[in-house]
């Protein structure tokens, strides 16, 4: 079963997490508390930081049966004493899993903060430096240090990756053509585009770098001098491509008198060129 955006590796790790803290079980928690007794806890931070391991919690809480309230996202700044996020259910269950979600938390947040302060500070002196990731993770938490790489770094790539580096992720963007999003209209939204990605700072993004192999947990792709590089990485999204579902839209061919295809059943596009075709068709009704 996948909890969330989570793989099942990453599960079979927080529940290995568990059952090491856990070992031969809660003592205290089962002789001064009744089995049948239910509480609510509160995660709060203790320092302004940058949030991070909330979807960790979340899928500690649906697989352990407690339910959930997120209170602040991934990838934002929280302040002293400010709730995150609220665990509901049993009391038994709350005391075993608190110290192991509260430690990912704190590792996670942790990283998060200080790869932020660490590329602000490097930018300082040189706007367009990139601070990357190393081989050095902590054994056993590797994946939840270092978390996605996407291959194809055209617009719904692009996209993708700022979407889940605004989750918290760690994103690569590995794109073969010379720029990010060539595709994307060249007016407007294309500044708007690169402005948006150069402002994330756990978003590193690599161009001229053709996508080699795709391994158990890394990415080799090679460099514009054909030099291969590996990047590590506990999930992989491919954005390479797009076709239109042409045979689904013929299926409605018979019901009206007049019939168009736009939009992705036509060409697969964006939002602003379906739009167009919409006008455009619309235009002639």
């Amino acid at each position: 079963m996948r909890f969330g955006n989570l793989p099942p590796e990453a599960i079979e790790s927080l529940k290995r997490f568990i059952e090491e803290d856990v070992r031969s079980g809660d003592l205290t928690t089962e002789l001064t508390i009744p089995e049948d007794t239910t509480g609510l806890a509160t995660i709060y931070a203790k320092e302004r930081s940058v949030l991070a391991g909330i979807e960790e919690v979340a899928a500690i809480a649906e697989f352990s049966g407690l339910t959930y309230e997120i209170l602040a996202y991934e990838g934002n700044w929280v302040d002293p004493q400010q709730p995150v996020m609220r665990l509901k259910g049993s009391a038994w269950t709350l005391l075993t899993v608190e110290r192991v979600c509260l430690n990912i938390v704190q590792r996670m947040s942790g990283i998060a903060t200080k790869v932020y302060n660490m590329v602000s500070a490097a930018r300082e002196g040189n706007p367009k430096v990139k601070v990357a990731a190393t081989r050095k993770t902590t054994p056993g938490f590797r994946y939840f240090e270092k978390r996605a790489v996407v291959i194809g770094g055209g617009e719904v790539g692009v996209e993708t990756g700022m979407h889940l580096a605004e989750k918290g992720h760690n994103v690569t963007l590995i794109e073969m053509l010379d720029k990010l999003a060539p595709n994307a209209p060249p007016i407007h939204f294309y500044n708007l585009l690169r402005e948006a990605w150069e402002k994330i700072p756990n978003l590193k993004c690599i161009v001229k770098a053709p996508c080699k192999s795709i391994g158990a947990d890394e990415v080799t792709y090679t460099d514009a001098d054909g030099k291969e590089h590996t990047v590590k990485a506990g999930s992989v999204v491919l954005a390479v491509g797009m076709k239109p579902n042409n045979n689904l839209a013929l299926k409605f061919a018979d019901a009206a008198d007049r019939f168009f295809i736009i939009g992705d059943c036509n060409a697969a596009g964006n939002v602003q060129k379906a739009m167009r075709s919409a006008f455009s068709t619309a235009s002639t009704l």
